[in-house]
């Protein structure tokens, strides 16, 4: 993957945040995550990386293997529709 740029959207609500990447571009970048986190999330097609553990790992992981990424913030209101998702 390389000289590719990804935008990734940063949700966020009143309470907490998370990266969304879609779950194959996940398998395809990641090298370093063993797993998710119970506290992160997930719909069919992508998962919601909590910002405290996971998204810090995905991006650092990201960082490491040189691929450039820009984050892009939706705000979700007080209560983010990403709290109804499953747990990763």
């Amino acid at each position: 993957m390389k000289n590719k740029t990804l935008i990734l959207n940063y949700h966020s609500d009143g309470g907490h945040g998370w990266i969304k990447v879609a779950k194959d571009l996940f398998n395809k970048t990641n090298r370093t995550m063993k797993d998710i986190s119970c506290y992160s999330y997930q719909d069919d097609d992508n998962y919601y990386l909590e910002e405290d553990c996971d998204a810090t790992n995905y991006l650092n992981n990201l960082k490491e293997q040189n691929i450039t990424f820009y984050l892009t913030e939706i705000c979700d209101g007080d209560y983010s529709e990403i709290r109804n998702y499953n747990h990763c």
